[in-house]
């Protein structure tokens, strides 16, 4: 699919965000801010999730939505932030 620019993710994880939360006000929400801090549970990041692969087409494991990531790194995660080391455990190299 086409490639979503950074621009493109934060607007979605902003938007979608807000929308599992209940929030009307998509910029009260500070993406500085922990999904954790936030009151994200395990169903409402499963629909985050959810609704940010039918946004952008991308998508992280929930126990990344569970931990303490930042809605700075979860976009950053989702722009595909290739020199992220998170993404490194995912690339098999070795083949033993």
């Amino acid at each position: 699919g086409p490639a979503a620019g950074t621009d493109t993710v934060a607007e979605s994880v902003r938007s979608q965000r807000a929308a599992v939360l209940g929030i009307g006000q998509v910029g009260e929400l500070d993406l500085e801010a922990s999904l954790f801090d936030l009151g994200v549970d395990s169903m409402l990041a499963l629909d985050l999730r959810n609704r940010l692969k039918r946004t952008i087409g991308r998508t992280v494991s929930l126990a990344t939505l569970m931990g303490e990531i930042t809605g700075d790194e979860l976009v950053a995660q989702l722009a595909g932030a290739d020199e992220c080391p998170e993404t490194t455990q995912k690339v098999d190299i070795s083949r033993d």
